[in-house]
């Protein structure tokens, strides 16, 4: 069984987006570790702070298959 951490943050409705990525994962890997929130000033652009942290879970799916449900959860 693989240990996969994925990257999780927003600036636009970000506790609204941040609770549903958070949701989807559980929904689809189960247990989730997760870090502190983090909250971040944009770098490159003006705009809305981020709200960033980690989520950790453990999966036996292949990569390709973990791959195409994190981008339907994005």
């Amino acid at each position: 069984m693989a240990r996969v951490y994925v990257s999780i943050g927003s600036n636009i409705e970000r506790e609204q987006n941040i609770r549903a990525a958070v949701q989807a994962l559980r929904d689809r890997f189960g247990a989730l570790t997760l870090s502190q929130v983090y909250e971040n000033q944009p770098i490159g652009f003006e705009g809305e702070n981020f709200y960033n942290l980690v989520a950790a879970f453990d999966t036996d799916k292949p990569p390709e298959a973990v791959s195409a449900i994190l981008h339907d959860i994005e």
